[in-house]
């Protein structure tokens, strides 16, 4: 919700502390100095009061510009709003369980929410997204050693084997520069290092990169890209992509001077996607290269991953075939994952077999509830070894630390690989999570409990009125009933059931007048299937528990007693409610 749904973009607006000005009150206010000078500046410029037609357009700004300030400062929710935030704070969308906040802790949220809105607003205007990959070996932190070794000297001769082996930095943003045209750059920096027989750094390589995009949308499905090297003026790339519902296909004409030269036809790589079955997710891929002397060719099949919610967490799967010719050869692979919605993590497990053998991966990711942030780590193992990949990520900018951990397969480092993240984040989740998501819940809870109760007293002075409206009708149907010796309503309640479908005590409605209303000739019928809480005259005491209608009539002079369930149909009256028999 947003206190500006009405004020315009008038530059005073901005000005610090002006809604004070316009009452003419320091910010040290009380709540009774502001509804005083509330009234007393109401009367002067209330457009009624004004003689000179002249006057009257500017009375009516005063007027309305004196009343959108009272409306602010007389709520204290707002006030602490406009106190913190100013006339930019007044413009967000502020969570309802804001409202429950003690003032110190309502500050540093309303302060952090007014930073996040910046961020995602510079986020939405370009896009920066920034990566830094570093890796690192430890093989030998883990290598076997000499045992006549004395301890503190082989694990310091360890410590200073690891070694950092590459380190990356990306950057790109993009700017759009027509409606359905924008432009990406991308800057790259990438650090290696050669080694010799006997692993020693022979020189460290530094390469980078300046690439510009330029995407042209012409429509949903059609969509053309033109990219450059801004740092080797030759290279360059067109290419041109279609995606409907369950088909896809690009074309891409790269542009290489050098290889150009050699090759006996121009370059060329066609991707194409396709839905293979109409009843199923099954989806077709063919991937042809001609960049180099030897063409490229892959074919695969695969099936998405397409989560099944629950209400506790949601599962998906997937699994594939894909096979490459001229290099790679066939590959088979499966993946399950799991993520669980209160704790905000998800876990996903797997398995791939190419001609390499077998390699097997099991990764971990927590991410906060914006989706702004997250932590996780990958475990890696094949017959080639084990890696542990770590990552974070916050507001696009993500870091990345790959660790070689073994050259071999080793079931201890893949255990120990696994439990230390697992471990960190119990740990994390048991000091720091938990406390917060509690927080955050009873926020919610006590938030919607205050509009619950808002919304109930609403409904109930509705309901009040309705049965002030009514109620000369209702006597009259009363006294007409009485001398027919038909159907008066004694007494009737509307009352909430709880779970073992007992009365919650001092929630009763008392629905006699709107029931004896819908009297007529002696007989009263309501439709069933709908809530009684919709009728006139009713409202409901307690939402999302159910609810049970009793009512008190006499018939023919005889008492007679009825209850209905809440979307039961009313008949009165019946032979089988009576509780009275003639004397």
């Amino acid at each position: 919700m947003s206190a500006l749904d009405d004020i315009g973009e008038d530059a005073r607006w901005k000005q610090k502390e002006y809604l004070y000005t316009v009452l003419n009150l320091p910010v040290y206010a009380s709540e009774a100095d502001i509804r005083d000078r509330h009234r007393a500046l109401s009367l002067i410029y209330h457009p009624d009061k004004q003689r000179d037609e002249r006057t009257k357009d500017t009375a009516m700004k005063s007027f309305l510009e004196i009343q959108k300030a009272y409306e602010i400062l007389s709520d204290p929710f707002y006030r602490v709003v406009y106190d913190t935030l100013g006339y930019e704070g007044l413009k967000l969308k502020i969570p309802d369980h804001f409202r429950s906040l003690p003032e110190r802790e309502l500050i540093d949220s309303l302060r952090s929410l007014m930073y996040s809105s910046s961020v995602s607003l510079l986020e939405s205007r370009v896009h920066a997204k920034g990566r830094v990959q570093c890796s690192v070996d430890v093989r030998e932190l883990f290598a076997g050693g000499a045992l006549a070794r004395e301890w503190r000297t082989d694990l310091m001769e360890r410590l200073q084997a690891v070694k950092v082996v590459g380190l990356g930095v990306r950057h790109s943003f993009q700017k759009k520069i027509a409606p359905s045209t924008r432009a990406v750059f991308t800057g790259k920096m990438n650090q290696g290092a050669d080694e010799d027989d006997m692993g020693a750094k022979t020189r460290t390589n530094i390469q980078g990169n300046v690439v510009g995009t330029i995407i042209h949308q012409y429509s949903p499905s059609l969509r053309l890209e033109c990219t450059a090297n801004l740092l080797r003026r030759h290279l360059a790339n067109f290419s041109l992509a279609y995606a409907n519902e369950g088909t896809g296909v690009e074309i891409g004409f790269p542009i290489i001077p050098r290889l150009n030269a050699m090759l006996p036809f121009p370059p060329l790589t066609l991707a194409l996607r396709r839905q293979l079955f109409a009843d199923a997710p099954i989806i077709g891929n063919l991937d042809f290269s001609l960049n180099r002397k030897i063409p490229s060719v892959g074919i695969g099949i695969a099936r998405p991953n397409i989560g099944k919610k629950g209400d506790v967490f949601t599962l998906g799967w997937t699994c594939g075939f894909d096979l490459k010719l001229f290099g790679g050869g066939p590959r088979i692979h499966g993946s399950s994952r799991v993520a669980f919605q209160q704790h905000s993590i998800a876990v996903e497990v797997g398995l791939q077999y190419t001609l390499m053998g077998l390699v097997g991966q099991v990764t971990g990711e927590w991410e906060s509830e914006s989706g702004d942030t997250g932590i996780g780590a990958t475990v890696g193992s094949s017959v080639q070894g084990v890696y542990l990949r770590l990552n974070m990520r916050h507001l696009g900018q993500t870091l990345i630390v790959p660790i070689v951990l073994s050259s071999e397969f080793s079931t201890g480092l893949v255990v120990l690989a696994s439990a230390l993240p697992t471990a960190a984040y119990l740990l994390g989740d048991y000091f720091v999570l938990r406390s917060r998501r509690e927080k955050r819940q009873s926020a919610r809870r006590h938030a919607l409990l205050q509009m619950r109760d808002d919304f109930v007293s609403e409904r109930q002075r509705e309901a009040s009125e309705a049965i002030s409206l009514m109620a000369d009708a209702a006597r009259r149907i009363t006294q007409a009933e009485r001398d027919r010796d038909g159907l008066v309503i004694i007494e009737a309640s509307y009352f909430p059931l709880d779970e073992s479908g007992d009365i919650v005590k001092d929630l009763e409605v008392n629905v006699s007048c709107p029931l004896q209303a819908l009297v007529q000739n002696g007989q009263l019928f309501v439709p069933g299937g709908r809530p009684k809480s919709a009728l006139r005259g009713f409202y409901d005491p307690l939402p999302d528990y159910k609810k049970r209608l009793s009512i008190r009539y006499d018939f023919r002079g005889r008492a007679h007693y009825a209850e209905f369930q809440d979307l039961a149909p009313i008949v009165l009256p019946l032979e089988s409610h009576l509780v009275e028999a003639r004397t």
